[in-house]
């Protein structure tokens, strides 16, 4: 249910936020894992593990806001320069109005995917919670019964989903 629920929270999200947002954001399921570890499982918050995952999400961020030039630290396609955001709102009120829907729209998208990591950070320690030790389960043959469940179960949701109108399945244009 975890991995269902943070998958499709990013995928649902990605429509209202632009992908280096997303990017950023999703990685910051490592540190809902340490959260989540040091409440559920009773691991100590090292200054080791603190580092480690501060220095996961700085790698991330130099990877998508660290290019040189012009559109650096910018979001891609959503990004508004603010100088250019004001003129607009001075030229016109549904401008504004415009704007101000794009900014509700990515704050939604960007709370749900601080869901989705969270749902995913709560997945991981729940799975070492379950599958304390690889010898009992080795991880290879838990994701592999973990696909079979999803092939099995997939195609049958798929086409309730499309019975019912929820979901139109299609062959690709």
């Amino acid at each position: 249910g975890l991995i269902l629920c943070a998958n499709l929270l990013f995928n649902v999200s990605l429509q209202y936020t632009s992908v280096s947002s997303a990017t950023v954001i999703a990685s910051s399921s490592a540190v809902w894992t340490l959260l989540f570890s040091a409440w559920l499982l009773g691991e100590p918050l090292s200054l080791l593990r603190v580092a480690s995952v501060s220095c996961g999400l700085a790698g991330v961020l130099l990877v998508v806001y660290g290019g040189a030039g012009e559109g650096a630290w910018g979001d891609d396609e959503h990004h508004h320069h603010p100088h250019a955001a004001r003129a607009l709102a001075r030229i016109s009120h549904s401008a504004a109005a415009v704007a101000h829907r794009a900014e509700l729209k990515h704050a939604l998208g960007s709370a749900g995917l601080v869901a989705s990591a969270a749902c995913y950070g709560a997945y991981t320690v729940r799975l070492k919670r379950e599958v304390p030790s690889e010898k009992e389960a080795p991880l290879p043959y838990l994701f592999g019964l973990m696909g079979a469940s999803l092939l099995a179960a997939g195609p049958p949701a798929l086409l309730l989903l499309h019975a019912t109108g929820v979901e139109r399945l299609q062959l690709p244009a």
